[in-house]
């Protein structure tokens, strides 16, 4: 954002501001031992913010045997950030859904912004995120932007050739009259605010989140948002099946999600508006329309030469083709005894059946090993009882970590390796990032009154559409090598093997 326009927005009078209870939430907020009465204390003085939030409280998203009925219990129902997420949502929705606006389309503005955070929950939910109601919060102001645009420059949005409804036209309207985008301009309003800094980013990122850093692990956070604008946009439009398939195949791309998971989402679709609807109190459900997308999302999804299709029949071909080459094996278990991981033996005929499948469909294929740091010291100080209990709890941590349809096993002694079918590069990374961050959240009981965090090195190789490696090995030693520079490099952190490289150069990442 330009200094001038800096200057502009910061010399308007008439730029939205949050009402006084959501500036105090703001605060906590920011707070990171704010307790539970404080928040309760805040929320007390509207009531019918209070009300909505438990409303929320008793919602199916929480699925609970008996009555919430003070906000103590909500708050433990919800989660502390939870609560402060959705209370600020409906105290801003609260503020500025009366607000005048000049060029901007207000009905059409509110309704992007419910569709998107009605939907943000299923999004979340498939992705596996456990800010549900952070997402909920970032998608419902990821265009908030515009609201200081149209005070700004009121004419801004008055072109009478612009279909507002089009953010991509929005966003290019926007760049070609001012020099910004509405994201940066609000992420420079939320700052003003003091918002926590990964919503600011959110915001900004929402219709490019491919500006963050493959490692960076606010990525998967910001593509969510994005996604719920996109899928919003679908139903705005009623989109063609051109448009459908677009979206589906990027949600494919950012999130690997896959086809179904994709149709799913839109299935959730007219039963997550109708929720927002009751506790917004407004009305913006198309019962036909929401009907019209889900039908032609279905349709455009059969289509063969679809990426997202082609990669689940990929994976349900490796599954037939595996199901079918290991019937007749000898009745030795495929898993390993102590972590309920594969073997190794298993692992490695899957091993070569997936890289000769992704090397005939040309499809993506990553190899990951992952290996316990100090393993050898922890079984020494704590005792090989400990030591087997910590890799049982790997094997299970990783398996939460990844898909159904990839495979993880014990490749021997404190080392795992995972095989990831349909994974590219950057999904490579979120997986990478993914699993770190669990390891090191994750305490071990190892006495009375004792844990420990065990992390791990990781090292990734991936098959780019086919293409990269000759043959198994030369990728299985290219993960390796790429494991080695992790263990070398300080442990804690994964690296990736750039196999296109003439130097076969490895990039690590803590």
């Amino acid at each position: 954002m330009t200094p001038e326009l800096e200057n502009k927005l910061s010399r308007c009078s008439t730029l939205p501001s949050p009402p006084q209870v959501a500036s105090e939430l703001i605060e906590l907020a920011n707070v990171p031992d704010t307790e539970i009465q404080d928040v309760v204390k805040i929320l007390q003085k509207d009531p019918a913010l209070s009300l909505k939030i438990l409303r929320v409280a008793n919602s199916p998203m929480y699925a609970n045997q008996r009555k919430i009925a003070t906000l103590d219990q909500a708050t433990l129902t919800i989660g502390l950030n939870g609560i402060l997420a959705l209370a600020l949502s409906f105290s801003l929705v609260k503020s500025f859904r009366s607000e005048k606006t000049a060029g901007l389309d207000y009905p059409l503005f509110w309704k992007r912004a419910m569709i998107s955070a009605s939907i943000s929950r299923a999004i979340g939910e498939s992705c596996a995120l456990i800010c549900l109601e952070e997402l909920f919060m970032a998608t419902l102001i990821q265009d908030i932007g515009m609201l200081a645009l149209d005070r700004a420059y009121p004419q801004l949005y008055a072109d009478s050739t612009l279909d507002q409804a089009w953010h991509s036209r929005v966003v290019s309207h926007e760049q070609q009259s001012i020099g910004a985008s509405h994201g940066s301009v609000g992420c420079w309003l939320l700052s003003r605010w003091n918002f926590p800094e990964r919503l600011q980013m959110a915001v900004s990122t929402s219709d490019a989140p491919d500006r963050l850093a493959q490692t960076d692990d606010r990525l998967e956070f910001s593509r969510c948002v994005t996604l719920s604008g996109l899928i919003a946009e679908l139903y705005l439009t009623k989109a063609k099946k051109e448009r459908v398939m677009k979206v589906a195949n990027q949600a494919n791309e950012w999130l690997g999600m896959t086809a179904e998971a994709f149709t799913g989402i839109l299935e959730k679709l007219e039963d997550a508006i109708a929720e927002s609807e009751k506790l917004f109190d407004c009305h913006i459900h198309d019962e036909q329309t929401a009907e019209l997308l889900l039908e032609t999302a279905k349709e455009t999804l059969l289509v063969r030469n679809m990426q997202a299709i082609q990669q689940v029949e990929n994976l349900q071909y490796h599954t037939i083709m595996l199901e079918s080459r290991y019937q007749n094996l000898e009745e030795t278990s495929r898993l390993d005894s102590l972590t309920g991981a594969y073997n190794r033996s298993f692992l490695d005929d899957v091993i070569e059946a997936t890289f000769q499948s992704a090397i005939t469909n040309a499809t993506s294929l990553s190899f990951l090993f992952v290996d316990l740091d100090n393993f050898k010291k922890l079984n020494d100080t704590y005792g090989h009882q400990t030591g087997d209990s910590i890799l049982m709890a790997v094997g299970k941590t990783l398996k939460s970590q990844t898909r159904n349809t990839d495979f993880v096993g014990r490749y021997g002694g404190e080392e795992f390796f995972i095989i990831m079918p349909g994974v590219n590069t950057s999904m490579g990374a979120m997986v990478c990032e993914r699993i770190l961050n669990e390891f090191r959240r994750t305490t071990h009981d190892v006495g009375p009154d004792q844990s420990l965090i065990v992390t791990v090195s990781l090292g990734i190789a991936t098959l780019e559409k086919g293409k990269g490696f000759q043959h198994f090995h030369e990728m299985i030693r290219a993960a390796d090598k790429a494991l080695y520079a992790s263990k070398s490099g300080g442990r804690n952190r994964w690296t990736a093997f750039h196999s296109l490289s003439p130097s076969d150069t490895v990039q690590s990442t803590t």
